[in-house]
């Protein structure tokens, strides 16, 4: 008689959750006390950590966590010297745990609700599947105004036109821990965490997801800000931008000057009118010249880009960390109970 085997359940993960939180601490412990619901379920123990974007803003919360055994097991907040902005609040905390802290992986999630903690479970899952690589939260639609989503496709489209590569992700992504030490000390998640996952080369697997509600407020990112995020994404990709321009310059000379041949070439049998042919060939040459001085400087740029310092956060996240503060750690109240 065959007896039946027992089932065996998944080792317990360790994932270090990384949150900018920007003067939004009532979205943030709403967003903890969700993590715990849907979580619960799942072999995992999470140690989120806030980077505090705002030093000045007050940061104090509730988080009452469930009885018993739950998903997270530590909540500690990293305040900053100044405001870094969302990307490098999130390079400053990822160089952080990949310094101190031990786990299996590191999570990177908004505060504000729009990153679904169900669908972090998902990526953990994903992750466990394929544990050779980055899993990132495909994004299928936005819940943005008309304006701002018609703006966010251009800005795809521009992307893509420029450097060649896709970028259909947000922050939100699961990175195995062995990769860390990758990112972290690369220059480009500095301006642009997205972009800085592609120009790392590291193997990424897409998760469909749908964009959450947000707990409270509304969206801080505006056209202005969408512009800035763009071309900081862009700037990480300035050698391969600086190369489709010149082509772009080295293709329009080309144009330019059998147009100006052809012009002259009309005129010279004849059937130009008038002054036309002369004013057509100006009107090309100061295009062409234009087009000449917008690659030399790409050029400049490109070089200046090369030679100037730039921040590693492995190297420089001290430098513009204040004090770190451990809010709550299951350990600690366990402890408490025993001797109570």
């Amino acid at each position: 008689m065959q007896r039946n085997r027992p089932v065996e359940r998944a080792s317990a993960l360790h994932i270090a959750v990384v949150v900018p939180v920007f003067r939004d601490w009532p979205s943030f412990a709403q967003l903890l006390d969700r993590l715990e619901r849907a979580l619960a379920g799942e072999a995992v123990s999470l140690s989120v950590v806030a980077v505090n974007d705002s030093p000045e803003a007050e940061t104090a919360f509730r988080f009452t966590p469930p009885p018993g055994p739950g998903a997270i097991a530590r909540v500690e907040i990293l305040h900053l010297t100044r405001n870094l902005g969302h990307q490098r609040a999130i390079a400053v905390g990822l160089a952080y745990v990949e310094a101190t802290l031990e786990c299996d992986g590191v999570a990177v999630m908004d505060a504000d609700g729009e990153d679904r903690p169900e669908d972090l479970g998902r990526l953990i899952r994903a992750a466990r599947a394929d544990p050779g690589a980055i899993v990132v939260a495909e994004r299928r639609r936005r819940s943005e105004g008309v304006l701002f989503r018609c703006c966010y496709r251009l800005y795809k489209r521009a992307f893509r036109l420029l450097t060649g590569q896709t970028v259909d992700f947000g922050n939100f992504c699961l990175i195995p821990r062995r990769f860390l030490i990758h990112l972290v000390s690369m220059s480009e998640i500095w301006s642009n965490f997205p972009a800085g996952l592609l120009q790392s080369r590291l193997p990424i697997k897409r998760l469909p997801t749908e964009r959450g509600t947000r707990y409270h407020g509304r969206s801080t990112m505006n056209l202005v800000g969408l512009i800035v995020h763009g071309l900081g994404a862009i700037s990480v990709f300035s050698d391969a931008v600086f190369v489709r321009v010149t082509l772009l310059s080295s293709t329009f000379l080309v144009l330019t000057g059998v147009s100006i041949l052809t012009v002259l070439g009309l005129k010279a049998t004849g059937h130009a009118t008038p002054g036309w042919a002369s004013s057509l060939s100006v009107s090309l040459s100061v295009l062409a010249v234009q087009m000449v001085m917008l690659s030399v400087v790409a050029a400049f740029m490109v070089l200046n880009n090369r030679t100037s310092a730039t921040v590693i956060p492995r190297l420089n996240y001290r430098n513009f960390l204040l004090r770190r503060e451990i809010v709550w750690s299951r350990r600690d109240t366990d402890a408490a109970r025993a001797i109570a």
